[in-house]
């Protein structure tokens, strides 16, 4: 145990060494800036490689399983896999690096868009493996939140919710905003509003909050995702709740969407917590809908509280003026396993209108969308949709 000890301390001051010549490495300034860049993302990787291959001789005494990182990464290969399928999200990202001088802050989503562009293609291109660039994306992750750690398999819906809010942090590095050129890719892609409406059970008086996500929860409350989509955001859920006009205690909240996003994230709450606080899998099938509509009530901003019933049926009417868009699946990502504390992530990924593809770390095989649908009903985590018309 005292060796083990030293071993990880030992460990843990060469990363932080790693680390201060990394910030010295990325300090250039010139006008071949990308055959530089390459350069830093390959001692990079390569360093991040001989640091995972160290540690793995430590773990299991000296030899090294040529599969093992695919093992403990499957939640990192099957989210980014499913971020890859956002095809003009990643188009975005690649133009505004393409386009930007390179900083240690970035570094996360140099990796990222170097994996998406090496997605379609061989497995070595320009001296960098994919496996290296992994592991490089996976120790820029741990500097951020140590959780994500290549000894250990994460929850891949955590992880791909990091992946978007690191690259959004990495953005703001960059410059990237909200409404003026640059935009930020993620928040231009994937982050909606949604407005919670409130109202008192009592006097009817009304109050209006927006919120902005990045994906929608859904409890398994229906067979289909379509039906538990629709019970969020129609059906009124009862809360305790102060009224400022009245008094009353009693209110009831439901939720509308504000704006839609282009790529939309459904998360299936397949984990749920026992009265017993253990954590089990819910495998119950959902049918999955190839396609979705979705109503949108882009209400203009009213006062927090309005002051009576009939200004609530008024605003109701207004919401009968939005408009539907309609969503077409692109990816699935699934949690194949019997409990919580084991199992395996892939992805399922459209590549055309009528083919797709399966990612099961490096396995990648044909399959159908009808076999996706069918195959995922009991083990489908994440949908992921991205909007194909407006109405």
């Amino acid at each position: 145990m005292r060796k083990e000890k030293e071993e990880r301390k030992e460990m843990t001051l060469h990363g932080q060494d790693r680390k201060e010549q990394k910030k010295e490495m990325i300090q250039f300034k010139s006008e071949d800036e990308m055959a530089k860049l390459m350069e830093v993302l390959m001692e990079l990787a390569f360093s991040s490689y001989m640091e995972y291959k160290k540690r793995i001789v430590c773990l299991t005494g000296g030899s090294v399983a040529g599969c093992l990182i695919l093992e403990t990464t499957a939640n990192v290969n099957a989210s980014l896999q499913c971020l890859f399928t956002a095809e003009s999200f990643c188009g975005e990202l690649s133009y505004l690096l393409d386009n930007s001088v390179h900083k240690l802050e970035d570094t996360f989503l140099r990796c990222f868009v170097e994996l998406s562009r090496l997605r379609k293609s061989s497995e070595v291109q320009g001296g960098i493996s994919k496996d290296s660039l992994l592991l490089a994306l996976i120790e820029s992750a741990t500097d951020i939140n140590p959780e994500f750690t290549i000894s250990q398999q994460n929850d891949a819906h955590e992880f791909l919710c990091h992946c978007l809010t690191q690259m959004e942090e990495s953005g703001r590095w960059l410059g990237w905003q909200e409404d003026v050129d640059p935009r930020c890719p993620v928040r231009a892609n994937f982050k909606f509003k949604m407005r919670n409406i409130i109202t008192c059970s009592s006097c009817g008086s009304r109050q209006n909050k927006v919120e902005v996500f990045n994906h929608i929860s859904l409890p398994l409350v229906h067979n289909s995702v379509d039906q538990c989509l629709y019970d969020i955001v129609n059906n009124p859920t009862v809360l305790e709740s102060k009224c400022k006009m009245c008094g009353g205690e009693c209110a009831n909240s439901r939720w509308t969407f504000h704006t839609l996003p282009r790529f939309l994230i459904l998360q299936l709450n397949r984990f749920k917590v026992t009265e017993y606080y253990t954590v089990v899998k819910l495998h119950m099938p959902v049918e999955i809908k190839p396609e979705l509509q979705i109503n949108c009530h882009p209400e203009s901003d009213t006062p927090e509280i309005e002051n009576s019933k009939a200004e609530a049926r008024e605003t109701d009417r207004n919401e009968l003026g939005g408009s539907a868009a309609t969503y077409r699946l692109i990816s699935v990502l699934s949690h194949v396993g019997s409990t919580t504390l084991c199992g395996h992530y892939l992805s399922d990924c459209s590549s055309s209108s009528h083919q797709w593809m399966t990612y099961n770390d490096q396995r990648v095989t044909l399959t159908t969308e009808m076999d996706v649908l069918k195959m995922r009903s009991t083990s489908a985590y994440v949908l992921l949709y991205e909007r194909v018309s407006t109405g």
